[in-house]
């Protein structure tokens, strides 16, 4: 069956996440598997541009490794006051939770920089067109962290 390139490489992640694979011919098989023929040069070309290496498991064996992923860096606090100056719009809370509204289309952008922002009293964020979830570890900081918004969001 065909696939496109982006399709085949995502399966081979998988494929290279669940199981030891050590050749071109068992990653070869294991597509085959999943009805995908593709020859061993497509396969060596995949593996180069997604920087899988191979490494060696002892008793003469190796097998492919992704690479590990790069942490985004955490944003510069310029960055930070500038984008959350421009996109929040409100902040209201309650308990450990922290509803952060945004201009439309804006809050992906600013839930990804608060997550990088690693504070350590928020646990994570969804974000939805213009709302964020924001959830913190505990109640009792949640002032804290809508102060630290507030903060961020002053022009001066």
């Amino acid at each position: 069956m065909p696939i496109s390139k982006a399709v085949r490489q995502r399966w081979i992640r998988e494929i290279l996440e669940q199981e030891v694979i050590g050749t071109h011919r068992d990653l070869q098989n294991r597509l085959a598997a999943r009805g995908v023929s593709v020859t061993q040069a497509t396969i060596s070309r995949d593996l180069r541009e997604m920087g899988v290496i191979r490494i060696p498991i002892g008793r003469g064996q190796s097998r492919y490794v992704l690479p590990a992923p790069v942490p985004a860096p955490k944003p510069e606090p310029e960055q930070v006051r500038s984008v959350f100056q421009q996109f929040i719009t409100d902040v209201r809370s309650t308990g450990n939770l922290v509803l952060i509204k945004t201009t439309p289309s804006a809050a992906p952008a600013v839930a990804d920089l608060l997550d990088r922002l690693a504070w350590p009293e928020l646990l994570g964020t969804v974000a939805g067109e213009d709302t964020i979830l924001a959830v913190l570890n505990s109640a009792r900081h949640r002032g804290a962290f809508v102060q630290k918004l507030d903060r961020l969001r002053r022009t001066t």
